[in-house]
């Protein structure tokens, strides 16, 4: 999160890290895909979609949002887990 000094909120988009996503780049554009995560004893698998202008290298924008992850292990708490 970033504070301006009209006390507004920017909220700072980025994914979160990850192992064995998928990544292509078309027109300019990185396209990042899903994979895995892994939070404690959990592998969390991701479904999300990200793309980065290469051009600018400013933001990365959401394209679509993670759906609820699917668990594979279970873990004594779910407060690891944060996106």
């Amino acid at each position: 999160m970033i504070f301006l000094a009209s006390n507004a909120i920017l909220q700072v988009v980025k994914p979160c890290g990850r192992i064995n996503s998928a990544m292509v780049v078309g027109r300019d554009t990185l396209y990042l895909y899903g994979g895995m995560m892994e939070v404690g004893d959990r592998e969390v698998t991701l479904d999300d979609l990200y793309t980065l202008d290469l051009n600018k290298l400013d933001a990365w924008n959401l394209v679509i949002e993670a759906s609820p992850f699917s668990v594979q292990q279970t873990s004594k708490t779910d407060e690891e887990i944060c996106y």
